[in-house]
């Protein structure tokens, strides 16, 4: 079969929060633009639930240099935030102006708000950080795991720690549907073919499963690149993530498939060490 044409994109939106505006990750977006001939939106969100903290007079600031502890209120919070977003703009100014990527930034004050939510609906794409640094005195994007892929239908990239887009594309195909909806999405971040492309059957049905292995091999086939089938996994995170182990990649999910529906299995896939692409 022909290879499905890769998916256009326009504009991409970068989410960034207070834990998440890691310099490789700005790069990485701005690399994927360049890739798609997009232009970049960045938006730098300034938690209101951050903002708060402020407001609590048992709350203190401690500074790993001086080890002393002071009292942080709201002003002090907010204008904190508004370095990191100034800062985060700079750098992404200097990237995108280097890779020749045209780049839009703005600041808004909550990430499930109708203004970020329009910003999504005129994407094609939208990039976050999930770090899994859920424990910090800022919100992680990992908790925003839950509400993204529920308030967007636009393919959302969650990258992790900084990483840059892995050279292997694992595809967790429950249907031929999911495969259908996944392979052009993937196919549009590969770099001319370069990305190994894993297909990985995981349904329960085993007539299903064989017809689903048939189609599957036929994705591959169309695939320029370097693809293979994979053996079933069962549709359960916990052995996804044991059978992955070590490697390095980029998982590919359907967004409405049953991997994601599960509030334990969200939590394990974002924290897991493995960037999510969610289709």
């Amino acid at each position: 079969m022909a290879a499905p044409k890769p998916t256009t994109y326009r504009r991409i939106v970068l989410q960034i929060d207070s834990s998440s505006h890691c310099r490789d990750t700005l790069r990485t977006a701005t690399d994927i633009a360049a890739l798609l001939g997009a232009e970049l939106k960045g938006v730098f969100v300034e938690d209101h639930n951050v903002l708060s903290v402020g407001k609590l007079d048992f709350v203190r600031e401690v500074s790993l240099s001086s080890r002393g502890a002071r009292a942080i209120d709201s002003p002090t919070l907010e204008t904190q935030l508004k370095a990191m977003a100034r800062s985060a703009r700079r750098q992404l100014q200097e990237i995108a102006k280097r890779r020749q990527v045209n780049l839009d930034f703005q600041t808004i004050r909550d990430a499930v708000d109708a203004e970020f939510r329009d910003m999504v609906a005129q994407s094609d794409l939208l990039i976050t950080e999930s770090t899994g640094r859920s424990h910090g005195r800022f919100p992680s994007s990992a908790q925003l795991t839950d509400q993204l892929p529920q308030i967007s239908n636009r393919p959302t990239l969650y990258l992790k720690g900084g990483q840059s887009l892995a050279s292997c594309f694992v595809l967790l195909c429950e249907s031929a549907a999911s495969a259908d909806k996944m392979f052009p999405v993937a196919l549009s971040l590969t770099n001319e073919n370069e990305q190994e492309l894993l297909f990985v059957p995981c349904i329960k049905n085993k007539f299903d499963m064989e017809l689903l292995e048939k189609h599957l091999v036929d994705l591959a086939d169309a695939y320029e690149g370097d693809a293979q089938v994979i053996s079933p996994l069962p549709q359960n995170s916990d052995d996804i993530l044991n059978w992955l182990g070590a490697k390095r990649c980029l998982l590919v999910m359907d967004s409405e498939g049953s991997l994601l529906q599960t509030p334990r299995a969200r939590n394990a896939l974002a924290m897991s060490r493995f960037p999510l692409l969610i289709v």
